[in-house]
C-alpha cells in the first residue's frame, strides 16, 4: 500500500478481490436483480480505480455498487483511504446491424422508412424486443 500527499491509504485496483468482487456480483443479482450486469476486474488508470462491467451501468446500479463499496471499505465509521466518490459511466455501446435493405434507395427520404422498417424487425423477435427497449439512438449509414 502506498499513501498519498495527505497520509491517506488509496483504494487500489489491488484492494479489489475475486471474492469481494464475487460478492457485489451476487448482491446485483439478489437485490437488484440484475442478471445481466456483471464486475469483471478493477482496473486502475491515473490516480482513480475502475470496475469494468459487462455493460455500462445504470446510475442506479453505480449507486448501489458504491454503496457496498463503501461499507466494504469502511473502518470503525471512516472509509479507510478518505472519502470513495462515483464518476458515472460515459461510454457508450454500439450494436451494429449490417446489410438492412433501404427501402426505397432512389427516393430523398429513405432513412425514415428504413427506420420503420428496423424497429419493425427488432420488434418481431423476442430478442430485437429486448434490444428495442435499451437502444436509445438508431444511426443508419
Amino acid at each position: 500500500m502506498s499513501d498519498d500527499k495527505r497520509g491517506k491509504v488509496r483504494l487500489g485496483a489491488h484492494k479489489f478481490k475475486v471474492e469481494f468482487i464475487n460478492k457485489l456480483n451476487n448482491l446485483l443479482l439478489t437485490d437488484l436483480k440484475v442478471g445481466d450486469l456483471l464486475i469483471e476486474h478493477a482496473a486502475e488508470h491515473g490516480e482513480s480505480t475502475f470496475l469494468a462491467t459487462t455493460h455500462v451501468p445504470t446510475s442506479a446500479e453505480c449507486a448501489f455498487v458504491l454503496k457496498h463499496v463503501r461499507a466494504h471499505f469502511t473502518i470503525e465509521g471512516r472509509e479507510d483511504s478518505g472519502p470513495i466518490t462515483l464518476s458515472t459511466p460515459t461510454s457508450t455501446s454500439y450494436l451494429k446491424i449490417m446489410d438492412i435493405p433501404i427501402t426505397d434507395p432512389k427516393s430523398k427520404d429513405w432513412y425514415t422508412p428504413t427506420k420503420q422498417a428496423l424497429s419493425a424487425a427488432l420488434l418481431a423477435s423476442p430478442v430485437g424486443a429486448s434490444l428495442s427497449d435499451v437502444i436509445k439512438h438508431v444511426r443508419i449509414m
